[in-house]
């Protein structure tokens, strides 16, 4: 594999991590438990009232994280919920009196939603049928004691969209779905004006003027080729968009909705996709944009909000800083910061008195400067297609001839991200390098990129993977006889396939809730991907026409190739990932004398939500890791 391309500026980036690192010892860096990087944060998730004087945060009470309310700046915090078998997973103000907060109660994704007043009395269910998936479609700003969700109560393939009363439960059908539909947009009086609609690869964007209007067809696309409205302008006229229509990179745009045109670019990014939009509802214009390229970047069109985020960041130096919130009078800000080595904390910053308050440290347990630094990397594929990902380091140790977990992200269609994760530190605390790759199919590249990875899921997603790995070994970074794989959903499939592709490279793959049946997997995807069906065969195949790629893509049918142990971890509520399938790869694995543990949580889903199961699922992927991995013997 030819490397010579490699940017300057990269080999000069790691020539100062080889020789700059702590040279202690390694029976001097300081080995934490397993917990530390697990255990559920201390307070998180703040929202800020509409009127500033309050935040609701979530905070583990009994094991299990509930709902705390507390007076700004420094009043004490009252608990609202008494939970005690999963978690709150989601809160928000409805007004200044009223919160809704989203559960889960079984771990199969049919989220439900309840509300209760501050002092946590009269709470009511809004979405009480445990059968039916709900969805928070819309935060209404003109009505204090209603919000719009999606539910699919009628059809388990179709949102349907209901305005639910928050103080009775009572719910009014506002928009049925005919079956197709797949998001919605509201004007600035809470009024729907645009709903996407899709055959399952074609996007159309349908548009009315009034709110008894019928919705008129405007613009169809197809799903690579769309774009995603964000905002309406102030007198509602025209929108603000996300937009790919002609061009590679995702730019924000002014669109017509009337028919569809784009009137003007706003910000576009040459290398990079932008998705977000910041905007001042008090003020009614829009603000600047947020993009990520190695870190997330800014580009603002305000000058108040350049001296508002510059000053949060001259008072909070060295971190992230996020404006997460505002009042609605916009005095108060809710502020989030993080780095790569802190999850970071909370802060209410009051513009008239210019006071900054901090409200708490998410995992105040966390010692910064004892955990890893997460490194920005680029590197070229075998064919000459540039790369970015990022590389963790075990702390005092020499980036040289290291033990290397490679840590794939899920999706496809996601990206890694420079920040706290606490798989990456738990396993640079246990001495291994952490690699990371945006492999071709990733987002924030572009349309180019994203699309090289359409029906390459065993293919050139595999191959970038193995030519990150190869050229971490290139630098002599990696020790080339000690390298494993661990990933979650579609991370946890890649393991699986780089095993496959490579089994004398690795050591040994983890993978949690993986795909392991491609064909089982599109058999039985949630009810409400069903409109998404024809989409999901162009990105990964159909199941008929590509029958054969897709069987050498599925490791069920190549287990003859696996050579090496695997550890195999699935929650039995999954309903996207089919855990019989990953039951059965476990069986075929044993049959062919292959070292095979298998864990099942009966009481998790697709995502592992308990605490108490974290520590189990970690306790056995570091016995795993220590038993089979070379260099670590």
């Amino acid at each position: 594999m030819n490397f010579n391309k490699f940017v300057i500026f990269s080999l000069f980036a790691f020539l100062i991590m080889l020789f700059s690192c702590d040279e202690k010892p390694v029976s001097q860096i300081q080995k934490f438990p397993l917990e530390y990087f697990f255990k559920k944060p201390e307070k998180s998730d703040y929202h800020l009232s509409p009127d500033g004087h309050s935040v609701a945060f979530l905070q583990p009470w009994e094991n299990r994280i509930n709902i705390f309310v507390q007076k700004l700046p420094d009043g004490s915090a009252r608990r609202l919920t008494s939970l005690r078998e999963r978690d709150v997973l989601k809160v928000i103000w409805v007004n200044n009196s009223r919160l809704l907060y989203v559960y889960d109660p079984v771990g199969n994704e049919n989220y439900q939603m309840f509300s209760l007043d501050i002092d946590g009395q009269n709470q009511i269910a809004l979405t009480p049928d445990a059968n039916v998936k709900s969805i928070l479609v819309h935060e209404m700003r003109t009505d204090s004691t209603h919000i719009l969700a999606g539910l699919n109560k009628m059809d388990k393939k179709a949102f349907d969209i209901y305005k639910l009363q928050v103080y009775t439960g009572d719910a009014e059908l506002v928009a049925p779905n005919p079956g197709n539909v797949v998001d919605w947009s509201f004007d600035n009086n809470d009024i729907l004006r645009i709903m996407l609609a899709t055959d399952g690869v074609n996007m159309d964007m349908l548009y009315r003027v009034e709110p008894e209007a019928p919705f008129t067809k405007i613009l169809s696309t197809n799903f690579k080729e769309n774009f995603f409205p964000l905002q309406f302008t102030e007198d509602n006229r025209y929108v603000y968009a996300s937009s790919n229509l002609g061009r590679d990179k995702r730019a924000i745009v002014l669109v017509d909705p009337e028919n569809g045109s784009e009137i003007k670019t706003i910000y576009e990014h040459p290398d990079l996709d932008v998705y977000d939009l910041l905007k001042s509802a008090k003020r009614n214009k829009i603000t600047g944009v947020v993009y990520i390229k190695d870190k997330k970047e800014h580009r603002f069109f305000d000058e108040e909000q350049r001296e508002l985020q510059k000053k949060l960041e001259r008072e909070l130096p060295g971190l992230e800083v996020i404006i997460q919130e505002m009042s609605r009078d916009e005095r108060k800000v809710l502020v989030r910061t993080y780095s790569d080595r802190s999850r970071g904390a909370y802060y209410y910053f009051d513009k008239i008195s210019g006071s900054l308050t901090k409200l708490s440290d998410i995992s105040p347990w966390l010692d910064e400067q004892k955990m890893a630094v997460m490194t920005p990397i680029k590197f070229f594929s075998r064919d000459s297609v540039l790369l970015r990902g990022y590389l963790t380091l075990p702390p005092g140790k020499k980036a040289i001839h290291l033990p290397t977990i490679v840590l794939p992200h899920g999706g496809p269609s996601t990206r890694d991200v420079w920040s706290f994760n606490s798989a990456a530190q738990f396993l640079a605390n246990r001495g291994y390098a952490v690699l990371q790759v945006n492999y071709r199919g990733s987002i924030g590249y572009g349309r180019d990129f994203f699309e090289a990875g359409f029906k390459q899921w065993g293919g050139l997603i595999v191959d970038d993977i193995i030519d990150g790995v190869d050229w971490l070994v290139s630098e002599k970074i990696a020790d080339s006889s000690g390298i494993s794989i661990y990933g979650n959903s579609f991370g946890g499939y890649l393991a699986l396939q780089l095993l496959i592709r490579e089994p004398d490279k690795f050591c040994c793959a983890i993978a949690q809730a993986p795909v392991v049946n491609i064909f089982s997997f599109l058999e039985s995807i949630p009810a409400y991907w069903e409109p998404m069906r024809q989409m999901l065969y162009e990105q990964m195949g159909d199941p008929i026409r590509d029958k054969d790629l897709l069987t050498s893509y599925s490791p069920v049918f190549n287990a003859d190739k696996i050579i090496k142990p695997v550890l195999l971890i699935h929650g039995r509520q999954d309903v996207k990932t089919p855990c019989a399938d990953t039951e059965q790869f476990a069986e075929i694995l044993r049959q062919k004398g292959i070292e095979t543990n298998l864990l099942i949580l009966e009481d998790e889903g697709h995502q592992f939500i308990k605490e108490e199961n974290n520590y189990k699922i970690y306790t056995e992927i570091e016995k795993f890791l220590s038993s089979h991995h070379k260099s670590r013997k």
